[in-house]
């Protein structure tokens, strides 16, 4: 059985990862963390209920810079395969975590295997893995997502899992956003100035994505969601006894109408 234990992937993090990053990047990595490892126990979860305990295949479509990956490959002793067309990394937009060569050899340092091409049209020749991901990926697209997930279910055993996550567009967040005027889409000068634009153009409702997942003829899934942000906001702003109180009361409004929360993550089963 693989073993997760939050607080020793949590030093992990902090000890091994982080340091290969620049001080300029590593502020934006803490911050969203919490989703990191809320997505890391989920798939520890599902390996061990399949059984799937020694050198578990997972992929990863649209990686990035594949902080799932590295902890799967390096603390999990798990085959990762990262798959995305990196231009997002192109030297022209100086981004803080690097350049596409420099996020590639990060991933390979940490035992990770990276295929360099559009996860889109992508398509792995045999069933090879038992969980394949997607994180934070369709919303981006401007054109529907079949073609996309349809590669997803080819690389994935009978048997195993692939999982989508994405934000909820109906979040609490949003609606209290709209209740002052503010826009729930990408910043505004980010739309105007930037190009090409990488920002969100079809976030889903709950109802919507798992409507997504069983046009793909997946009818075994189980939906996952979480507020990962609203921790991550408290501890920024508040000591970690008040953030604590803080976080307790919105799991109860969560637990209450989950249609609430940030982020739905669906896990299906191929049959």
């Amino acid at each position: 059985m693989l073993k997760f234990n939050k607080k020793e992937v949590e030093l992990f993090f902090y000890n091994e990862i982080l340091s290969s990053f620049s001080k300029e990047a590593q502020p934006g990595l803490i911050r969203t963390f919490d989703k990191n490892i809320y997505e890391i126990e989920i798939i520890i979860k599902i390996l061990n209920n399949a059984g799937k305990t020694e050198n578990p295949t997972i992929i990863d479509f649209g990686c990035g810079l594949g902080i799932n990956l590295m902890i799967l490959s390096k603390y999990f002793n798990c085959k990762c395969i990262g798959l995305d067309r990196y231009d997002e990394f192109d030297e022209i937009h100086a981004r803080e975590v690097g350049t596409t060569n420099q996020v590639v050899s990060r991933l390979q340092q940490f035992g990770v295997e990276v295929i360099p091409s559009n996860p889109i049209t992508y398509k792995f020749e045999n069933e090879i893995a038992d969980v394949v991901t997607s994180f934070d990926v369709i919303e981006h697209f401007n054109f529907p997502p079949n073609e996309y997930l349809a590669n997803m279910i080819n690389a994935v055993r009978t048997g195993g899992h692939i999982m989508v996550g994405t934000p909820n567009q109906a979040h609490i967040f949003n609606r209290i956003k709209l209740l002052f005027g503010r826009n729930v889409w990408e910043d505004f000068d980010y739309w105007m100035n930037y190009n090409p634009f990488y920002g969100h153009v079809r976030e889903l409702l709950t109802w919507e994505l798992k409507k997504v997942i069983e046009s793909m003829g997946l009818k075994h899934y189980t939906i996952h969601q979480s507020s990962y942000p609203l921790y991550s906001r408290l501890k920024m702003k508040f000591p970690r006894p008040i953030a604590n109180v803080f976080y307790n009361i919105g799991k109860v409004i969560f637990l209450l109408f989950p249609n609430l929360n940030y982020y739905n993550l669906i896990a299906a089963r191929k049959k």
